[in-house]
């Protein structure tokens, strides 16, 4: 899922050919495959490249970027722990973190880290593009396995949404509850106890801070999570 901007951010104009882009990952062929990619593609111009964290700091720092493509295990103090320093020095480079990790984790991290995009390393040609383009001109790229677990803010931000601390049954038994099942029939649904139903219950409650009912229906409207109105 990738997304423009709102209006075109302060400092990084939209989307232009040539545009300057540090590719920071161990692997030299990785880094070739990408600028061609990218330059075959009109997003970029001639690449910097960075092979580990320190590299890859030393050029963000002496040298404006419009885009930094990161791998999540770049060597040395690691992708994440790099793109949070840029974001405590102020930067507002856009980053497209690269991983070969699957599930969720890793790239809510680099979301909160403050990543603009998050992308797997083997995902297709088009795809690397795509959210290049969009992270580029300002705006996010979230894969589609992460769209319910954020919220796109204006000028490519991300933000991790509190229900991304749930695990996947408590996401699925927080959208039925919310969406009128009583606490037997989501139960049922989900092929629990009534013992664990409760459980599971109490520990969305207090991790999302849900009380009364209508505080459920409330939430799952709030973060778009299909709650209906039970007839």
């Amino acid at each position: 899922m990738s997304a423009g901007p709102d209006a075109a951010p302060t400092g990084h104009p939209r989307l232009t050919a040539g545009l300057k882009v540090l590719l920071a990952d161990e692997h030299a062929g990785v880094r070739a495959a990408l600028a061609a990619l990218l330059r075959g593609a009109g997003v970029a111009g001639p690449c910097a490249e960075a092979a580990d964290t320190h590299e890859a700091w030393a050029r963000l720092e002496s040298a404006g970027h419009d885009l930094a493509l990161v791998d999540i295990a770049l060597p040395g103090i690691g992708g994440l722990a790099l793109l949070q320093r840029l974001r405590d020095a102020g930067s507002g480079t856009p980053v497209l973190m690269l991983s070969t990790h699957a599930g969720p984790g890793y790239g809510l991290r680099a979301f909160e880290a403050g990543a603009n995009g998050y992308i797997g390393k083997d995902a297709p040609a088009p795809s690397l593009v795509a959210a290049a383009r969009a992270v580029a001109s300002g705006g996010s790229h979230v894969p589609d396995t992460l769209a319910e677990l954020v919220r796109l803010l204006p000028q490519g931000r991300v933000r991790v949404e509190p229900h991304a601390r749930l695990s996947a049954r408590e996401l699925l038994l927080l959208k039925l509850l919310a969406g009128g099942l009583s606490e037997g029939e989501a139960a049922q649904q989900l092929r629990l106890g009534p013992a664990e139903a409760a459980r599971s219950r109490d520990r969305i409650a207090q991790k999302l801070g849900l009380a009364q009912a209508e505080d459920w229906q409330r939430y799952a409207q709030a973060h778009g999570l299909g709650w209906t109105a039970r007839q």
